[in-house]
């Protein structure tokens, strides 16, 4: 249902010839370059891991690729800003709650005085848990709503929308990634 409203909302918005000339653009852009995010410390990740990552079976569709492209251009002008969290696991299947819980609420030891509250609840509405910063580990957010494992692009966008942040415990990775948009405009072009 969410995904419908979206999948609705961006093709509206590419009717407009300004948008889609930009839309067109950043998937350009984003398909010529290697898009990783990094903390020049030598953890790196693939963004679209990030953004929309799928079970290995499935192929991204128009609609995960555009807006993977969109906030790919967000990253790049410093509007969507983002910082690693380093754990010593990797997510868990999405049915284990106990798992993953484990996982996530061990942040607060594994970062005392920086991390003051985190969890893992699961399920397939609304975030999977969140994170709780003691200050703003970014710029003004200190509460990061989170997704864990698999995503597809509209649960990130709500997060966006909705929050102006959202945290990643992506498959495959020892880390979280956490993101904040500083300049939060809905449907902003350049």
């Amino acid at each position: 249902m969410l995904r419908d409203v979206y999948v609705d909302a961006l093709l509206e918005r590419l009717d407009d010839k300004k948008y889609r000339d930009y839309a067109f653009e950043a998937l350009k852009i984003f398909r010529a370059e290697t898009c990783t995010l990094s903390d020049n410390n030598g953890i790196e990740i693939p963004f679209i891991d990030i953004y929309c990552q799928l079970p290995k079976n499935m192929e991204l569709n128009f609609i995960d690729i555009i807006e993977a492209s969109l906030a790919w251009q967000q990253i790049l002008l410093g509007k969507l800003q983002y910082g690693f969290i380093s754990i010593p696991d990797q997510a868990k299947k999405d049915a284990d709650i106990e798992g993953n819980n484990s996982i996530i609420s061990n942040l607060v030891n594994l970062y005392p005085g920086q991390i003051i509250e985190a969890n893992f609840t699961g399920g397939n509405f609304g975030a999977d848990g969140y994170i709780e910063f003691a200050k703003p580990p970014i710029s003004k957010k200190t509460i990061f709503p989170l997704e864990v494992g698999y995503c597809k692009s509209d649960q990130i966008m709500t997060h966006i929308f909705q929050n102006q942040c959202f945290a990643r415990f992506p498959y495959d990775y020892a880390f979280i990634v956490i993101f904040e948009d500083t300049e939060f405009k809905p449907f902003e072009i350049g």
